[in-house]
């Protein structure tokens, strides 16, 4: 369409358009609070999964150069034992 077969906007139409960054000011002050609470339960959760995900990665890491991962399991019970009884 061209500008002279386009259709006018509306009164209604264009006070919507000008409505809009109030509107997502609104939603945001609205908001702000969950996604706060979000960033920091997220936060907090890394902060507790991270020393348990790399003290796993040692144990793996020390069964694997011990040999016993693959193996038999009479044939690394003690080192096992021995890693894991630091959990």
């Amino acid at each position: 369409m061209t500008m002279l077969t386009a259709p006018a906007d509306s009164g209604e139409a264009a006070a919507s358009r000008r409505r809009r960054p109030a509107m997502t000011w609104l939603v945001w002050r609205q908001h702000r609070g969950e996604a706060l609470a979000a960033v920091l339960v997220i936060a907090l959760l890394a902060v507790v999964v991270t020393p348990n995900a790399l003290h796993l990665y040692d144990v793996t890491a020390q069964l694997t150069a011990n040999g016993c991962l693959g193996s038999s399991p009479a044939a690394c019970a003690a080192s096992a034992i021995c890693c894991l009884t630091r959990l």
